[in-house]
């Protein structure tokens, strides 16, 4: 009886590391969120076309939410870790990571929220000029704070929580930029 060895290495060569001196930096701050159904097929990278046939429909249909203004945080993902065998300690299991966005429609927006959080969805969020999108569970959690003092603003805050083998799919909003300016349904 013979051992077969396998190796758990990525088969893929790691893609040259693309150093740009001149190049202009990505700005902070998640500005907009994007609830999509659990589900609802979305082709990454976006394009003119799929902008047209997957988007729009979805927007329509009711399939993808668009909150246009917001303001947030993404913390990149905490390794979860998991006891190793052999040698080793422990193994990387994935990320758990956590999307938090405060929502500043609050009287308008108790009903949608509630209901939100009952649904298992799958997000998009933006920073400046790119969409990181989200295809794993995610678990929504909206609160509304509100604190003693009366110059603050009551909004919902809402948590994003998932766990994923994979980062988010980062690429260009620019196709589907319309849908976060004021984008109106006709219906």
């Amino acid at each position: 009886m013979s051992v077969v060895y396998k190796s758990c290495e990525d088969a893929a060569e790691i893609p040259d590391y693309k150093a740009n001196p001149c190049g202009e930096y990505e700005h902070g701050r998640i500005r907009s969120l994007v609830l999509i159904n659990e589900g609802t097929e979305i082709t990454i990278p976006i394009t003119e076309e799929t902008m047209e046939s997957e988007w729009l429909q979805g927007i329509e249909a009711r399939a993808i939410r668009m909150i246009q203004e917001a303001t947030g945080t993404f913390d990149g993902g905490t390794p979860k870790m998991i006891p190793g065998f052999g040698d080793k300690k422990e193994v990387k299991s994935g990320d758990d990571y956590v999307v938090v966005v405060k929502d500043p429609n609050f009287t308008d927006n108790a009903d949608f929220w509630a209901k939100a959080e009952k649904k298992k969805w799958n997000i998009a969020f933006r920073t400046e000029t790119q969409l990181f999108y989200v295809g794993d569970s995610v678990t929504l959690t909206a609160k509304s704070p509100i604190e003693e003092d009366t110059e603050s603003v009551v909004q919902w805050n809402i948590e994003l929580k998932w766990f994923s083998k994979n980062k988010p799919v980062i690429t260009p909003f620019k196709a589907i930029k319309k849908f976060f300016t004021a984008f109106e349904l006709s219906k």
